[in-house]
């Protein structure tokens, strides 16, 4: 990397470093008010938590293979064997997360809507899907533009047809005081934009290495903000008596 590359992914490397702690956040919300979480709350602060350990697994490769690292020499021949020169071979535990835990959540929050079971069985079909792909498609080497878009268009396409589902159908009190749909506004505005970003993600990385890495900050900005948001939803959760 040249003087400007090692800028920018030095403060995409602190932000990283930072990141566990605002998942952490609104983890301690779900927490603070485990007692009045439902059902379908639960279930996010363990999509969260999954999240929050995809990021920690990524950190402590990171920090495994960096030179400072007693472990270098143990991963050297292994990324050298599988010619691996970056952590995009772990964006699959993200993915399951996604997939899996994140399709439960909105299963339970659409039971009125759609079968539970339905999007059950689409969301562990899909986590098949994605180690199928991650394998032999996308390849674990690449950012993963089919796993990524895949994904993005899943957690999209739930979280507009909840939005869709209240406004024709809207519950018994305010939509501000309804967690799920600050928690569903979050997600389609934050994961629209790494839909966005996953479809020239390859390119950019490939062609301006900066441009990628100033991309990755303001995905990692908007991922801080959403943190709060979903601390807030948390909060909220004395009001969903009032949906069931």
């Amino acid at each position: 990397m040249n003087q400007t590359e090692n800028f920018y992914n030095n403060i995409l490397i602190q932000m990283g470093n930072y990141s566990p702690f605002v998942f952490i956040i609104s983890l301690l919300f779900a927490w603070i008010y485990w007692r009045q979480l439902d059902a379908a709350l639960k279930q996010f602060h363990w999509y969260l938590l999954g999240m929050l350990s995809a990021n920690i697994i990524q950190q402590v490769f990171t920090w495994s293979v960096s030179k400072n690292s007693p472990f270098k020499n143990f991963w050297k021949p292994i990324l050298i064997k599988f010619q691996i020169s970056n952590t995009h071979f772990l964006n699959i535990i993200s993915i399951w997360v996604i997939f899996g835990l994140l399709g439960f959540f909105f299963s339970l929050i659409l039971r009125k809507f759609i079968k539970p079971k339905l999007i059950q069985r689409v969301s562990i079909s899909l986590c098949v899907f994605a180690l199928i792909n991650h394998l032999f498609i996308d390849g674990f080497r690449s950012y993963g533009v089919i796993g990524a878009l895949s994904a993005n268009l899943f957690v999209i396409i739930l979280s507009c047809t909840y939005l869709w589902y209240i406004s024709n159908f809207p519950p018994n009190i305010s939509y501000f005081k309804n967690p799920y749909t600050w928690i569903c506004l979050s997600l389609f505005v934050y994961t629209l934009t790494l839909l966005i970003f996953g479809f020239y993600a390859d390119k950019i990385y490939n062609d301006n290495l900066v441009l990628f890495i100033k991309f990755q900050i303001g995905v990692n900005c908007l991922n801080f903000l959403t943190q709060f948001i979903f601390a807030y939803a948390f909060y909220l959760s004395k009001y969903t008596k009032y949906l069931r």
